[in-house]
């Protein structure tokens, strides 16, 4: 048993809730999304069109205007397709009265209803044991999880030995009942971190776009593991009430590297995928028993941990035995310094500067540049950064290096436009992660964008403000960002597609999904590429994800640190990528 695969161990402990029933599926063509992003200050649902929907019936289900979801989703004037993705504005939305359905009737045992699929629903009554899930207990019935909520509105907690209803719903032609103590699911209590190579994914490669790497074998395998946060210890039961398990925190960042590791497979790679439970942001105990296994120190790769204490230990560790480790999640440039072993995936605000300089270099080099704050003081690491990026890259195209700065405050708004050239293009690059300053630099700006050509650039921080849209269309803003998902990008499309065939639910930014596939893909590519010492190359390597972009620079005499953002621009309503 303590060999057991970490596979089997989610499958039967942890993955419920994620997947659903075949049975249950065809009921999900009228029902509304449940997956809300956030896009630069709106929400939008995120609907996965399926086959036989109609831009019609989707208008329906979100009782909003056709003339709404072409609007939002310009690929909709060349038709609607199954396996799409669209976004729907939930402003729209909420603005709808609905009225509020009635709450659910319990049925009595053994009653006999009209159910699911035209068949014929009886209750059970079922006494939950020790290690048993709710999605472990839906699938054994061959029900949905939610029918079994909708017969048991008062349980709030799913723990051993509470009694549920169970609608045991013959479909189609009539089935014998499901005997109580057949098909137990296997009981999984606090287990141990287990090696494992995780089943494939039966499913074919994204596309061209995310599989052009020429195709380098290696003798042998490459060793890989992960130290994800999974919380098994707490799996024994799950709030209904509660948001978020903490054990699906990190979950889909699992599946999506399942999917990468499945695309290099088939591009050849031989991989060996070990995956362990590590801790999270308080104890070490469990990081540290890993560490000690013995087939640690024969890794090719280490992704993980995602806390600083776990990670701090991991990375001496993978130090002293010449193992590059991955740090997905960490904006701290500290865990990089003396460690040339350790790469930093998320950008820091100071070494996204770099990439800015260059966006605006070579897109605005000939426009009047004035750097925009509120003040001095706030943000002055960020614009010593951008201003000694820029200056050099201008002098080598004999550009004027002078950039002029505005502190909007002070200068309100007639001493700005002393800055501003009424001859030719102004880009204005704001450093501001305030929202109330951003909004009224952006209203001041729209009552003269009229007699200026002014572009705005703003920071990652302002996808969250809630900007007015024309505002944000009179001066063309621009906005950079290292977790911009473009929904109508075919590779996102594709991708999206297959986690839905194999986990019944759409990746996620705020879940990791997509964050699990573009590290995954890039950091094992980059080791099928360049062997374990990719390092070497790395900084040759710059790759765009599916939402992140990579651009590793290495920090003297430190580890790899990536700068990569994505630059996007509004157009016509819409968020347009701009390369």
């Amino acid at each position: 048993m303590a060999k057991r695969t970490l596979y089997l161990i989610l499958l039967f402990g942890m993955m419920f809730m994620v997947t659903m029933p075949c049975s249950a599926q065809d009921n999900t063509k009228n029902e509304r999304s449940k997956i809300i992003e956030n896009l630069s200050g709106r929400s939008f649902y995120i609907h996965f069109v399926k086959e036989g929907q109609t831009l019609e019936s989707i208008s329906k289900l979100y009782e909003v205007p056709t003339s709404v979801l072409v609007e939002n989703n310009p690929d909709l004037k060349t038709g609607l397709k199954a396996d799409m993705i669209l976004k729907i504005p939930v402003k729209d939305i909420t603005e709808t009265t609905v009225k509020p359905k009635p709450a659910p009737v319990q049925k009595k045992k053994d009653s006999t209803t009209a159910g699911t699929n035209s068949g014929i629903t009886r209750e059970i009554i079922y006494q939950i044991k020790r290690g048993e899930t709710l999605y472990g207990i839906a699938k054994r019935y061959d029900v949905s999880m939610d029918e079994i909520l909708k017969v048991n509105p008062g349980i709030s907690s799913f723990r051993p030995g509470t009694k549920l209803h169970i609608p045991v719903i013959e479909r189609g032609t009539a089935q014998p009942a499901v005997s109580e103590q057949a098909n137990k699911p296997v009981a999984v209590n606090n287990p141990k971190p287990a090696e494992g190579k995780a089943q494939e994914p039966k499913v074919e490669p994204v596309a061209t776009a995310l599989n052009d790497l020429a195709v380098k074998k290696a003798n042998g395998s490459f060793k890989v593991a992960m130290l994800i946060p999974f919380y098994l210890e707490e799996m024994d039961s799950i709030l209904v009430d509660q948001p978020e398990p903490k054990s699906f925190a990190f979950l889909q960042f699992y599946e999506a590297s399942l999917l990468a590791i499945d695309s290099l497979r088939k591009q050849g790679m031989d991989i060996r995928l070990y995956v362990y439970d590590s801790d999270d942001d308080v104890g070490v105990e469990k990081t540290k028993a890993i560490l000690q296994r013995k087939e640690l120190a024969d890794m090719d790769l280490i992704v993980g941990p995602f806390y600083a204490k776990c990670f701090e230990i991991a990375s001496k560790f993978a130090g002293a035995h010449k193992i590059p480790i991955v740090n997905p999640l960490s904006k701290r440039s500290e865990i990089i310094a003396a460690k040339p072993w350790v790469f930093k995936v998320q950008p820091s605000a100071t070494s996204q500067m770099r990439e800015a300089a260059e966006f605006v270099n070579k897109h605005f080099a000939s426009a009047n540049l004035v750097l925009v704050r509120s003040d001095k003081v706030k943000l002055a690491a960020e614009a010593t950064a951008f201003k000694t990026e820029l200056q050099p890259l201008l002098r080598k195209e004999n550009m004027p290096s002078n950039i002029r700065e505005s502190f909007f405050n002070i200068d309100k708004i007639s001493g700005l436009k002393l800055r501003l050239s009424t001859t030719k293009p102004n880009i204005l690059v704001v450093l501001s992660n305030d929202e109330v300053f951003v909004t009224s630099l952006m209203q001041n700006l729209d009552q003269i964008s009229s007699n200026y050509d002014l572009t705005v650039m703003g920071m990652p921080s302002w996808e969250q403000f809630k900007l007015d849209i024309n505002l944000m269309m009179h001066v063309k803003l621009h906005l950079f960002s290292n977790k911009y998902v473009d929904f109508s990008n075919e590779p996102v499309q594709k991708f999206s597609s297959r986690f839905m065939q194999d986990y019944s639910t759409l990746p996620q930014v705020k879940d990791y999904g997509f964050d699990g596939y573009d590290i995954t893909y890039y950091f094992l590519s980059s080791l099928m590429k360049y062997g374990r010492q990719f390092g070497n190359q790395v900084e040759e390597y710059n790759y765009q994800g599916l939402q992140n972009s990579f651009h590793f620079h290495k920090l003297e005499g430190g580890g790899y640190e990536n700068s990569g953002v994505n630059f996007y621009k509004f157009e016509n309503n819409n968020l347009k990528r701009v390369e």
